[in-house]
């Protein structure tokens, strides 16, 4: 792999698996003098220590990871770091943007969830009643449920498609699928691949699966009028 591919491509696998890094370090990164006596808010929550959390995110030869950027935030008490780009020598910016990846898909769920509660939205009324002609007939009905519990039997994204290499998913990475693109490609591929089918009828097994959510993304943009973004962003991301 050539070295830009190799150090973008560990940089968002470090951005992923920051939350367990800084999960497995949290004992080390309280600081000692928090721990009184009393059962006060401030000793359920001890001070931050800053160096102890910038040890926890360093890179080592071990991590295959060029770098990490954190936040670790508790009640009154915010910090942010970040490391150096062990192939370049220069310091990551803690406003970096990275991949968010797959815990996108519990902000989802809770969107839908909210508008199930909201009457806007029946989990058990399929897909094919929401949206008729998104999937193909060889598709028995999914529920809405089944999209975000993982017993869809949907193929996953882009199933049967060679995996890109490292190089080409740099070179890649500014491209844009909406929803609605990576739901066709995927079911209904013009590149000469096979269209998948159902991997089990609907609800008789559990399978982890991307494209069940794409496909509740676009039913909340459908719903709403607003976009994936905007709907994350006001019900749970600017919420106090």
């Amino acid at each position: 792999m050539k070295p830009l591919a190799r150090r973008t491509a560990a940089l968002g696998l470090a951005c992923c698996a920051l939350v367990g890094l800084t999960a497995v370090s949290g004992a080390q990164a309280f600081a000692a003098s928090g721990t009184g006596t009393g059962s006060t808010a401030a000793t359920a929550f001890p001070a931050l220590d800053p160096a102890a959390l910038q040890a926890a995110i360093e890179t080592r030869p071990s991590d295959n990871a060029s770098g990490a950027v954190a936040l670790v935030s508790e009640p009154g008490q915010v910090w942010k770091g970040s490391t150096v780009d062990s192939q370049t020598g220069r310091k990551i910016p803690e406003s970096a943007h990275f991949h968010a990846g797959s815990i996108s898909k519990v902000f989802e769920t809770t969107v839908i969830l909210q508008l199930a509660a909201e009457g806007r939205i029946d989990l058990d009324q399929t897909v094919q009643h929401y949206m008729p002609g998104l999937l193909p007939d060889t598709f028995d009905p999914i529920t809405v449920r089944q999209l975000v519990n993982y017993t869809s039997g949907l193929p996953n994204v882009d199933e049967g498609k060679p995996p890109a290499s490292a190089d080409e998913t740099i070179a890649d990475r500014y491209d844009y699928r909406t929803f609605d693109q990576i739901i066709q490609q995927t079911l209904r591929p013009d590149d000469g691949r096979p269209a998948p089918g159902p991997h089990f009828a609907p609800g008789t097994k559990q399978e982890y699966n991307s494209l069940g959510f794409r496909i509740a993304a676009k039913l909340i943009e459908q719903t709403t009028g607003n976009s994936f973004k905007d709907e994350v962003t006001a019900r749970i991301l600017n919420r106090s």
